[in-house]
């Protein structure tokens, strides 16, 4: 009767035991920003998530254009979740724009979230350049927080649109050796750009992981999304939307499962005992 008693205890525990092991070996957003409930009025040049916990910011918008001018604007139009009128976003911007003197990768924004306890660390973001915004899109990460890295073309998926490429670039000095993400189509959401960094453990159970999206060219090669003309400096934004950083949460270590039983283990004696003393 005891044996038959302690099956009846144990099995539904263990099966519970199997689902925890199953659910945290799952994919999980670790954080993400959609911008709604934001305030419209003023700047705001690191808003709030929407879901976990990190820190946006803009990078080098009041360098060269004057004082920043990014914040939360409504948007209409597609951007993968959000489809209304009311739809917002975040629009990065100096207050005139962004401008061809700035050196590549030193205008956009940066993204920062502790990975700890997660792996197969990727991103994921909505992008809408204007018709004057910067029509050339460099992707950088860091694990350290201090040391920024050029993504490979093998890390990033594009959306299918015939008016976005990525491409890599060999020769010309005023846009970054290597991959970037190039338009010719501004005022259009680019849904779903993703980079995927399971390839790089360094970015796993990172406290400093963050990755940064900044203009890929400078001078010549700084023009504008539409019509391929230089940026002129007056007018132009970019403007993001759903920004995800998923992980793989850490399966427990042996160590944990091996509490677990034994704490499962002296439940059933208490309950065994406390049965035989009833009886």
């Amino acid at each position: 009767m005891k044996m038959k008693l302690i099956k009846k205890m144990i099995l539904p525990v263990m099966i519970s035991l199997l689902g925890l092991a199953f659910t945290s070996a799952s994919a999980a957003t670790i954080t993400q920003w959609t911008f709604e409930g934001l305030s419209t009025s003023g700047v705001n040049a690191s808003p709030a998530t929407a879901a976990g916990s990190g820190a946006a910011s803009t990078v080098g918008m009041a360098l060269y254009t004057g004082p920043e001018n990014s914040g939360i604007a409504t948007l209409a139009g597609t951007d993968g979740t959000n489809n209304g009128a009311g739809n917002l976003t975040w629009k990065v911007r100096g207050s005139n724009g962004w401008n061809t003197a700035a050196a590549i990768g030193t205008q956009g924004a940066q993204f920062s979230v502790n990975t700890t306890g997660y792996t197969g660390i990727s991103a994921s973001f909505d992008w809408y350049p204007s018709t004057k915004g910067e029509a050339k899109l460099l992707i950088q990460y860091t694990t350290d927080g201090t040391t920024w890295i050029n993504a490979s073309a093998s890390d990033i998926t594009i959306p299918t649109v015939g008016t976005l490429s990525l491409n890599t670039n060999s020769s010309s000095s005023n846009t970054v050796m290597g991959a970037y993400i190039n338009t010719t189509a501004g005022n259009t959401w680019y849904n779903g750009i993703t980079l995927n960094l399971s390839g790089i453990s360094a970015a796993d159970n990172d406290a400093n992981f963050g990755f940064r999206l900044l203009n890929a060219s400078t001078g010549t090669d700084n023009v504008q999304a539409t019509g391929g003309t230089a940026l002129d400096n007056t007018a132009g934004n970019w403007s993001f939307d759903n920004v995800k950083i998923s992980g793989t949460a850490a399966t427990p270590e042996p160590s944990t499962y091996a509490l677990m039983m034994g704490g499962l283990v002296a439940l059933v004696g208490f309950q065994l005992m406390r049965r035989n003393k009833i009886a």
